[in-house]
């Protein structure tokens, strides 16, 4: 996808606490997935068309499946380290704002049910 300009992914947990009757409290938590984010300057309609067509699919009654996303990150020492996230539905929060002398840029999030190492 052209055009990223920031992304963020963060992980979800589910605190867990319990109060044993020795008075101690005991505290744990279960993973809960990752939040995404993306900033895109606009390039083309392609995102545009992308979440049209999600859009489509619910109103004509069809499911809208999880898909992935791969990030791939180039370190310091010059290696690839890359990540799989599995399960992911994305919405689009920012259509964009259009004006004769600026760049558009867009804004979507989503939801993954696992980051997975790749290499």
């Amino acid at each position: 996808m052209p055009g990223i300009t920031d992304f963020t992914a963060d992980p979800l947990f589910t605190d867990l606490k319990s109060k044993p009757l020795s008075g101690i409290p005991i505290h744990g938590y279960i993973p809960d997935g990752w939040k995404l984010s993306f900033k895109v300057d606009r390039q083309d309609p392609n995102i545009d068309n992308y979440f049209a067509s999600l859009e489509a699919t619910y109103f004509a009654g069809g499911n809208i499946t999880g898909g992935t996303v791969y990030e791939t990150i180039t370190e310091a020492d010059g290696s690839i380290t890359q990540w799989r996230y599995t399960g992911v539905v994305l919405k689009f929060d920012k259509a964009g704002d259009f004006s004769g002398d600026k760049k558009v840029e867009q804004n979507f999030s989503g939801m993954a049910s696992t980051k997975v190492k790749v290499s």
